[in-house]
């Protein structure tokens, strides 16, 4: 009993840090972006396809500065890279999705456990996209649209 009792402070606690870490990443990330000239501000955010109104909405989402798609793909087997200097704009589009996900705190509790590769179908708005990659279909383009993005 003790042992199970120690095991959930445990668990809350490192929950607990995870998320302060997580905020202050992305309260310093906010204060960049409010430090840049307009201009510069508005071309990094079009590189990232993003808008500002995106940028806040994706920094208040938990892991918000946790690349958890580029871990994601490694953990099915795709090579982030090469499959990003392939397909430029598609990677682009499926980092666009995973940022404005609503379920980062069901993936990063996945990937903490490493069994995404096992569980992804059943949350991740990129497992379309993800699974045509895997079946060598990466010449078209992503299978979904951005409003995926609202699971």
């Amino acid at each position: 009993m003790n042992g199970n009792l120690l095991g959930h402070v445990a668990d809350v606690w490192r929950l607990a840090v995870d998320f302060m870490r997580d905020r202050r990443e992305a309260y310093r990330t906010m204060n960049e972006y409010g430090s840049l000239d307009r201009n510069e501000a508005t071309r990094i955010l079009a590189e990232a396809g993003l808008s500002a109104s995106d940028l806040r909405e994706v920094a208040s989402r938990r892991y918000a500065c946790e690349d958890l798609m580029a871990r994601g793909m490694e953990s099915i087997g795709i090579d982030t890279d090469a499959f990003a200097a392939r397909n430029g704009d598609w990677f682009r589009h499926l980092e666009h999705t995973c940022a404005l996900c609503r379920v980062r705190g069901r993936c990063h509790k996945a990937m903490q456990h490493s069994d995404f590769a096992q569980q992804f179908h059943g949350f991740c708005p990129n497992s379309d996209d993800f699974e045509r990659i895997l079946a060598g279909d990466d010449v078209r383009g992503p299978a979904s649209d951005c409003t995926a993005c609202v699971h």
